[in-house]
């Protein structure tokens, strides 16, 4: 890029900050508000995959820490587009959900049969 638009990409960064879901212009993402509400914590209830995702990660054991964090596993009975993935929260300071990213709990499982299969990483 030439500087010219990078100078005119960054100061449009600068000023649209980012709008928490509450306060989004479209109705669908208000409704994300809450939805760390509709995710599993307890490893006694994930999904095998699920389940050795967290264990894994010492940092996911703590269901006092995955409340706090807002994070979890979306089950599959769920309609979201984030279903049999780890959900991360993704707050501003006052603690208010701006996205929810997911992870693949089985990307390490199917990376490495990729690889096994002599493919290169995707």
């Amino acid at each position: 890029m030439q500087r010219s638009t990078l100078v005119q990409v960054d100061s449009a960064l600068q000023l649209k900050p980012n709008v928490p879901l509450s306060q989004s212009d479209n109705e669908n993402a208000r409704k994300l508000t809450d939805l760390d509400q509709q995710l599993v914590i307890d490893l006694e209830s994930l999904t095998p995959k699920a389940s050795s995702y967290a264990r894994q990660r010492r940092y996911l054991l703590s269901e006092t820490i995955a409340r706090e964090c807002r994070t979890g596993f979306m089950p599959g009975k769920t309609r979201s587009s984030l279903r049999h993935n780890w959900v991360y929260g993704v707050m501003n300071r006052q603690g208010e959900p701006l996205a929810w990213v997911g992870r693949n709990v089985k990307y390490d499982a199917d990376q490495a049969e990729y690889v096994a299969n002599g493919r290169q990483g995707r």
